[in-house]
């Protein structure tokens, strides 16, 4: 793993635990009055307290339980109803190995099922898009992997190989007239599944200090959970390595 979660980050939230009037916290959270600043609090896991009334009441921020959330709410622009411990575990891999932004999103769910922190190969690709959208990464269009896919099946392949699966698959389809079904079924039982490449992510170096900050709080929020975790992701991600081509991982075509 090349990163670690010590950082020397300049970045910082937004939200930091001190005393705010209750104009200065609802500009900094998007919220207007009481009630509306309280719920919002609550379901950010943030420890608060508060005293007097109207415009002149003040807030204490005693402690943000889970910066993680408040990080990917306030920066990432996620939903606060999402399953955050999936983001994170997904977040992990992407930021703590340099192949893992380049496998499909098949193989890290994958991975992932393999050590029972299941995430959907969807929920993988909106994690990374949020990634995306806010410029902490952009499509590497220089390099893709490619792969055979069939049921359970993954094959790594060069992309001759690919290339030469799908000119059969059209000289099948348009010179001799078959079915596109048919020539499917004819390159998974000549090469083992269908033929998919598939571009990386790379960060973006301007990012960098966020992307770190990002990174020290998704290896703070392991460590909390439990201290092995980290020991049980990065013995699965090794494994993951040392399969065989034909390493495994759920895909449907």
């Amino acid at each position: 793993m090349n990163r670690k979660k010590e950082t020397c980050s300049t970045f910082k939230l937004k939200l930091e635990p001190g005393t705010y009037s209750i104009t200065e916290l609802g500009k900094i959270i998007n919220s207007n009055g009481k009630q509306a600043i309280d719920r919002k609090l609550r379901s950010w896991e943030v420890s608060y307290s508060s005293t007097g009334r109207g415009a002149a009441r003040e807030y204490t921020i005693e402690e943000l339980r889970n910066p993680f959330k408040i990080f990917c709410i306030t920066e990432l622009g996620i939903d606060v109803h999402t399953d955050f411990n999936k983001i994170r575990d997904v977040y992990y891999f992407l930021l703590n190995d340099p192949e893992v932004p380049f496998w499909p999103a098949e193989k890290l769910s994958a991975l992932l099922d393999s050590i029972d922190r299941s995430v959907s190969r969807q929920s993988i690709r909106k994690y990374i898009e949020k990634l995306i959208v806010n410029n902490y990464a952009g499509i590497d269009y220089q390099n893709f992997k490619y792969y055979f896919a069939y049921k359970d099946n993954y094959i790594e392949t060069t992309r001759e190989r690919y290339s030469q699966a799908w000119r059969k698959y059209w000289i099948l389809k348009k010179e001799e007239g078959m079915d596109s079904g048919y020539a499917i079924w004819d390159m998974i039982c000549c090469y083992g599944g269908v033929a998919r490449k598939h571009e990386g992510i790379a960060f973006n170096g301007i990012y960098t200090s966020q992307i770190d900050y990002l990174n020290s709080l998704v290896c703070e929020s392991l460590e909390k959970e439990t201290v092995s975790l980290f020991e049980l992701y990065n013995t699965n991600l090794i494994r993951y390595k040392e399969q065989d081509a034909e390493s495994i991982f759920k895909s449907d075509f």
